[in-house]
Parts: structure tokens; sequence; C-alpha cells
């Protein structure tokens, strides 16, 4: 997953007027081996191929190490709720999906005790437990990154670092205080390879009928 920037510069820009929170033009990106994939933003018609494509990248948590996470068997209408008109998908040169990612838009406040994140999309808001006292304040606008998926067959091909890569530089370039995420504290190598871009683990929560610890993760510019 964790790659070089691809060689295309990425047309993004913001729209007051649509629900996406990133729109870009189609684009092309280049892959380590050469290989070519065109991101776009995702239509219904994705759905169905996007929550397959959820459950096997997901499914090697369980395949690998036991974990058990719910987006291993999410269905159609949460992907639904999650990709149309806020996310995107990566195509390889015959037309297959075969990474996604959506986005979001939060707002982060900082109380004594929890952290609080309220989505701008989702209509709803989570409080995390603090895991440090924070020396800089972090209460702000962020984009969430979300949803992220890369067919595994992929893997070390730089594909995952350069849609992450064009959230963040979305972000940058339109007045976000930085991008934020979750990720879950027991897969271990991601959220060390996000702390490695540059995140910071702020906080954890845990959702209900779940024993695995969600962390949120912030990355301020």
């Amino acid at each position: 997953m964790i790659g070089g920037m691809s060689s295309c510069m990425l047309l993004l820009m913001a729209v007051a007027t649509h629900k996406s929170v990133i729109k870009i033009e189609p684009q092309q990106l280049t892959l380590r081996d050469g290989a070519k994939v065109n991101v776009r933003a995702a239509t219904k018609k994705d759905v169905g191929v996007v929550t397959d494509l959820i459950h096997q990248a997901y499914g090697y948590w369980m395949d690998e190490f036991g974990l058990k996470l719910s987006p291993q068997t999410q269905p159609a209408e949460k992907t639904e709720k999650h990709l149309v008109g806020l996310g995107f998908v990566a195509t390889d040169e015959s037309g297959k999906i075969v990474a996604t990612f959506s986005s979001d838009e939060v707002k982060i406040t900082e109380t004594p005790e929890n952290i609080d994140v309220k989505f701008r999309f989702a209509n709803e808001g989570v409080s995390y437990t603090k895991v440090e006292n924070l020396n800089t304040p972090i209460n702000g606008r962020y984009l969430e990154f979300k949803k992220f998926a890369t067919d595994p067959r992929l893997g070390k091909q730089g594909l995952g670092k350069q849609l992450y890569l064009l959230a963040e530089n979305f972000a940058r370039a339109n007045g976000f205080d930085g991008v934020e995420l979750e990720t879950v504290y027991e897969c271990r190598w991601l959220y060390e390879w996000y702390v490695e871009m540059g995140f910071q683990v702020i906080g954890r929560h845990q959702y209900p009928g779940s024993k695995l610890d969600t962390l949120i993760l912030v990355k301020m510019f």
C-alpha cells in the first residue's frame, strides 16, 4: 500500500451545492509496476461491487489475525450511505474497481475528558476518551478519510498512499484544519503507517457490540 506520489497532478475543487466534500475530475494514477488506474466519483451503480471489495479487503483481518470488523459483513445499504455523493473509486485498465474511499466533513471539539466529533453528512456524533493530554489544541474543521479499501492483489503498489494524498491535498487547499480518520488498535501495522504519515492518536472509543478499541487519529496542518 505504501508507495510514491503519482506523476499526475489531481484536480481538486470544493462544491457548495453538492453533497460531496471532495469533487475531482476523472484522473489517472500510475502504480509502482507501471499499471494505470483511473479515479472518479462513485455512483449508485458501484454500490454492489464496492460492497464486495470492502468485504474482501477487510476480510484480510479475519483471515490473518482473527479480527472481526463490521465492514466484513457491511450491507449494501450502508455502503450506499457512505459512498454515493461522498465517495470515490479507482478502476484498473479493464474498468474493474480496485479501490475506494469516502469523505466527510467533521467538527472536532476537545473537552476536559473527551474528544467529541460531529459528522456533517452522517448526522451523528461520537465521543472518544482521550488517550493523553494534548499539547496542541485540536478544535477545528477536519476532512474525514474513511471507508478505505484496496484490492489485496494490489498491495505495495502505492495506490493507497496516492488516494490518501489526494484527500490530504484537497484538505490543505480548501482551508481544513487537518485530516481525521478511525482505525482499530488491533490493526497495529495500519495505524502505525498512519502515524508515519504524520497522524497522532488522540482518543479511543468502543462501539456497541464490539470488543475492539477504535482509535481516532488526526493530522493537523
